[in-house]
């Protein structure tokens, strides 16, 4: 049905669809298609003041033009894809479909006229972001350009006529490809040389000089993923980089400041990612090898995918290592091993020591099921894993073996590089009140080793003092995101947090804020860059020197009315536009 909506010019709109003094008149018309099937949904709909007409665009890839709530003529524009989204812009009509192509047809004399059709890439064929642009694979920097003219920009020849485009190239993940949206600047409609697209993909692209074929191209605005999020690395050395992986089979280079977070590169993975480890060794690290940048990536597939971390070009892939799903991977703090372990209940040890290829060591054998988490010691010669089973393991990583005497040198003289571990002594008090142990989905300790953050099931991020080790130990929650709250690092400077979600497709970063007056600050209390929450002073460090149970107990009971001293928790969203 057709709403008409009576507004005078004087009259103002609130959000909610009323005027501010009174109710809008409105009338309800049913439309006639007479002979013509009408489609199962209409998605769309567009004024043309010229033709003096109104155009629809259905869900069976036609649209249909109207004159006083009669249908005058229908056009099949995209085949059998859904018409999106259309845009009228003075001589032209604008289409955006479900097959990934952007039609722009002429208006002469009441016909409309196909004149060009443009393909925006998607990140299944674009590589890497240069300077705003996108680069095809295998593109190098003198030909990018007219090769992306040659791909994506296709001047029809049949009206009619169908393309293979780039949007059907990798339907591994979702199936989910096309145009979602366009826009223009309203000021720009005499003479509008920019149009901006929104996919499905996640990307908000810029079009320019569209009505040029040859020289019309590609810009990206913000991207991201397009499917869940899996997992999330922060980069050992540099504190503005970490990097992402999710189900839409896409690896994710980010730069992180503390305003936003921008897609540095990108790249296609041979499948979906449900892991990554990033290795950069530190320079004050001794060791006798000089072992490049790396990144492993763990798929679905129970194969391993590394790539170069500089540039993120495929240096090998071990395919079928794991007849199911990687869960978690880890690089040793000598670079020399990396450690994954997968939902079949092993953890596969692999050399890491050449440049291109990694060759399998030993596989360790001893867990009842799927690995969730692993962490490395500080010497990289134990392993310590838990699994669904609630167990936690002891490996030594020479030999292969499980050490089943743990109560002395292990347990509670080990120096970990890192604790992810959701189990242990040192985060025993992370979980909530009748919590069963699965809410709580990733654990990392800072690297100074005073604050935990903890990411649940809720989409809450917690803040814990570091260890944890009494019930229900005293934290303050942060809410960002919309799903589950799946990966959280801290990055390099343990200045800021960086977490991602699980079905929100969202990288979300924190950032670690002194304020030196706590009383200016409550928990409603927000900022520019988002909000400043206060989280207790952090309690005396334990994870060296023993457990000191009273300086672990509820500080927020005993925090002094007049203290002065407080640390703030403030986060700025990198949202995955979903158009």
């Amino acid at each position: 049905a057709f709403w008409l909506f009576h507004l005078s010019r004087n009259e103002k709109i609130n959000t909610i669809g009323f005027t501010e003094e009174k109710n809008i008149m409105c009338n309800r018309r049913l439309p006639t298609y007479g002979k013509r099937v009408p489609p199962p949904a209409t998605l769309c709909a567009a004024f043309v003041p010229r033709d003096d007409a109104i155009i629809t665009g259905g869900s069976n890839g036609q649209i249909y033009i109207w004159r006083d709530f009669v249908i005058v003529r229908n056009m099949n524009t995209h085949r059998q894809s859904p018409v999106r989204t259309i845009l009228h812009l003075d001589n032209y009509l604008i289409t955006g479909g479900g097959d990934g192509l952007i039609k722009f047809w002429l208006l002469d004399r009441g016909q409309y006229i196909l004149q060009n059709t443009y393909c925006p890439p998607n990140p299944h064929s674009a590589k890497r972001i240069k300077n705003g642009n996108l680069l095809l694979h295998d593109d190098d920097d003198n030909n990018s350009s007219r090769t992306r003219n040659k791909l994506n920009i296709m001047k029809a020849k049949k009206p009619g006529g169908h393309f293979s485009t780039a949007a059907f190239d990798n339907m591994r993940s979702t199936g989910n490809c096309g145009i979602s949206d366009l826009a223009v600047y309203t000021d720009s409609y005499k003479n509008p040389s920019r149009i901006y697209v929104g996919t499905s993909f996640g990307h908000v692209l810029q079009l320019k000089n569209f009505e040029d074929s040859m020289h019309a191209s590609f810009s990206i605005l913000t991207a991201g993923h397009h499917a869940n999020t899996t997992d999330v690395a922060a980069h050992p050395q540099s504190s503005n980089m970490c990097a992402t992986t999710g189900l839409d089979c896409l690896l994710c280079l980010w730069q992180v400041d503390d305003q936003d977070a921008q897609l540095h590169m990108f790249v296609s993975l041979p499948g979906p990612g449900s892991c990554l480890a990033l290795r950069s060794l530190l320079p004050t690290h001794t060791t006798s090898l000089n072992l490049p940048d790396h990144c492993c990536v763990g798929l679905t597939t129970g194969s391993l995918a590394l790539y170069d971390l500089t540039d993120l070009s495929l240096l090998s892939v071990l395919p079928n290592l794991s007849q199911q799903p990687f869960s978690q991977i880890r690089y040793s703090p000598h670079g020399k091993y990396v450690a994954a372990g997968s939902h079949d209940c092993l953890i596969y040890l692999l050399d890491a020591r050449n440049i291109t290829i990694y060759k399998p060591l030993r596989i360790l054998r001893g867990h009842a099921s799927y690995i969730t988490n692993l962490d490395f010691s500080a010497d990289s010669l134990l392993l310590q894993t838990t699994c669904g089973g609630y167990e936690i393991l002891y490996w030594n990583t020479d030999t292969g073996t499980q050490m089943n005497s743990t109560h002395d040198s292990v347990e509670s003289d080990t120096t970990w590089s890192e604790y992810t571990l959701t189990l242990g002594f040192s985060v025993m008090g992370i979980f909530e009140q009748d919590s069963d142990g699965t809410d709580v989905n990733t654990v990392h300790r800072s690297h100074d080793g005073n604050l935990l953050v903890v990411g649940d099931d809720n989409g809450f991020v917690k803040l814990f003092n570091a260890p944890a080790i009494c019930k229900w130990a005293a934290h303050r929650r942060y809410l960002g995101h919309s799903a589950h709250c799946i990966g959280a690092r801290f990055l390099a400077d343990d200045q800021r947090v960086v977490t991602t979600g699980g079905r929100d497709a969202a990288l979300l970063v924190w950032r670690l804020v002194k304020n030196q007056n706590s009383k200016n600050h409550s928990h409603n209390v927000s900022s520019s860059t988002g909000e400043d929450l206060i989280f207790p002073p952090a309690a005396k460090p334990a994870w060296n020197t023993g457990c000191d149970l009273s300086s672990a107990t509820d500080i927020l009971r005993k925090l002094p009315k007049n203290n002065n001293s407080a640390f703030a928790f403030a986060c700025t969203t990198k949202k995955k536009d979903k158009m």
